[in-house]
């Protein structure tokens, strides 16, 4: 499979892609979408769909078999973005040797070679299938890889060059096993773009460790819910933006506002695009429940963005079963109307 469409000049257009993550599970909380869900989706404006595979399609333990109701809610769910004429990307979450985000201390690949490869067959296996489909525009190798999670929530490990440390004593090569991935892609498919992100949640302000891949059709994700004491306190209404929060970047508390997110939390990230001339995708952001200033918080990320010509994704489009207790977190459809107007507004 040669490739004949070189997808990637859309990438190169700043600011081009706008859409929305969406997943398909309800065992993880998460309303299985239908054709009019995306179709609603598309009708905001967006022009991108961020499919992200729950569980895997293949199981992340021995002995590793295909997980057939995933990969045909896969499929269904590119169906859905094919009907509505929405370019889309898949977001790979697991796979040998990876259970997902929420299970690190599950997961075993990030030093065996034998489950690299078996997860590297996988995403071959996407590739052969959809990567001549014009509207399928970036395979998102792994969401969120966190190999020393709980060493950094617990203030274990407290930089990036700590972290960089701690990786290297351990054989943990993250950015190696990434440019295995991509070289097996690449021996099926020359052109698809691939999406890459940084370790510890692909947040902003570990980006100092991030590094370009030689491969010219590589798209750099980052996810933002800082501060993540605002993004995602638990109850409704009750935090504040601008408000005082724990900032990493700086080592102590701070006023976040859009000064500080441009200057401080995105400054590694914006420093590697203008760096490299590579193109940035906000893969991820949002927040889980309404908050005091909530709709200045996302405007804030989505002015970033569109100033950086980056490409950007809400988390996330109708997120919830409408019968969970939680059925409003992560989804502002569900808010106060001037929620959904802002979001609204950055696809007009």
């Amino acid at each position: 499979m040669a490739g004949t469409v070189d997808k990637f000049q859309l990438w190169d257009t700043p600011g081009y892609f706008k859409g929305f993550n969406a997943g398909y599970w309800s065992s993880h909380d998460d309303h299985e979408k239908t054709t009019q869900d995306i179709l609603d989706l598309k009708a905001t404006g967006a022009n991108l769909v961020k499919i992200n595979i729950y569980g895997g399609t293949v199981d992340w333990k021995p002995p590793y078999g295909e997980i057939k109701e995933a990969r045909q809610w896969l499929h269904r769910m590119i169906e859905m973005a094919r009907e509505a004429g929405l370019y889309y990307i898949i977001d790979v979450r697991a796979g040998p040797g990876r259970r997902d985000v929420s299970d690190e201390d599950q997961n075993t690949i990030w030093t065996s070679k034998a489950e690299q490869k078996k997860y590297a067959h996988m995403l071959v296996g996407y590739v052969r299938r959809y990567g001549d489909d014009p509207l399928f525009v970036g395979l998102n190798l792994m969401v969120e890889p966190n190999p020393l999670w709980k060493e950094v929530e617990d203030d274990t490990i407290e930089s990036p060059q700590e972290l960089k440390q701690a990786l290297h004593e351990r054989g943990m090569d993250i950015h190696g096993m990434f440019h295995f991935f991509i070289t097996e892609i690449r021996k099926v498919h020359s052109k698809l773009p691939l999406i890459v992100q940084n370790i510890e949640y692909s947040d902003p302000q570990w980006w100092g460790l991030m590094e370009k891949y030689a491969d010219p059709r590589i798209v750099y994700d980052v996810h933002s819910y800082v501060p993540v004491g605002y993004s995602h306190a638990e109850r409704p209404y009750k935090r504040t933006y601008p408000g005082r929060y724990w900032c990493r970047a700086l080592g102590e508390d701070a006023l976040f506002n859009r000064e500080l997110l441009e200057q401080v939390v995105f400054k590694e990230v914006t420093l590697f695009q203008k760096t490299h001339g590579i193109p940035i995708l906000l893969g991820e952001f949002g927040m889980e429940f309404p908050q005091a200033g909530g709709e200045a918080y996302l405007s804030d990320h989505v002015d970033i963005a569109k100033k950086e010509g980056w490409h950007f994704c809400l988390w996330s489009y109708r997120s919830n079963d409408p019968e969970s207790r939680r059925h409003i977190n992560f989804d502002p459809e569900k808010w106060n109307e001037s929620y959904w107007m802002e979001v609204k507004s950055w696809f007009q």
